[in-house]
């Protein structure tokens, strides 16, 4: 029974890829340069396209930067499923990514010291990794019209479930 409820909140979880963008704006303010990468807790990330940068290219290995805007929707209510297209950036995140598809590792770095960690989701909780890595899968789908975890299966039971589904890369195209 313990084992049916872990792989249950776990399946949900990891459902978020696609869940997550109930009731936000897929872009903000209907730009599509500013496609949604993640959302909760009224809070919406969305990434700037034009941000992406690659500064290492030598296949398999990649280091790419990119930056999200933070939109706060404060009229997000219980009942209101719908939040507002027409609020200002709060913040901005910047992130820098190192890829290495042939051992399937992503990870995120501090821009400036460069300090590496991993970001697999089937392994670590969704709370550490999941929001870093949904971006980190949109950059680099974006950046080199390839999925990097995307065409991943992991396995929790006897079920296997996908990291991002076919509906998370529609609006980063």
């Amino acid at each position: 029974m313990k084992k049916f409820f872990s792989t249950l909140l776990l399946a949900w979880c990891f459902t978020a890829s696609v869940a997550f963008a109930y009731g936000y704006p897929r872009f903000w303010k209907g730009d599509t340069n500013y496609p949604l990468v993640d959302g909760r807790q009224s809070i919406a990330w969305y990434l700037d396209k034009n941000s992406i940068k690659i500064k290492f290219n030598d296949p398999p290995y990649y280091i790419i930067t990119a930056q999200t805007i933070v939109i706060n929707d404060s009229d997000y209510s219980p009942g209101n499923e719908k939040y507002s297209n027409d609020k200002e950036i709060s913040s901005t995140m910047d992130y820098e990514f190192f890829y290495d598809e042939e051992e399937l590792d992503m990870r995120i770095g501090d821009l400036t010291i460069s300090n590496w960690r991993y970001l697999r989701a089937h392994e670590a909780s969704t709370a550490e990794s999941y929001h870093p890595m949904s971006v980190g899968e949109a950059v680099f789908y974006i950046a080199t019209g390839r999925k990097f975890y995307g065409n991943y299966l992991w396995k929790t039971g006897d079920k296997y479930f996908d990291e991002f589904e076919d509906v998370f890369y529609k609006d980063l195209r």
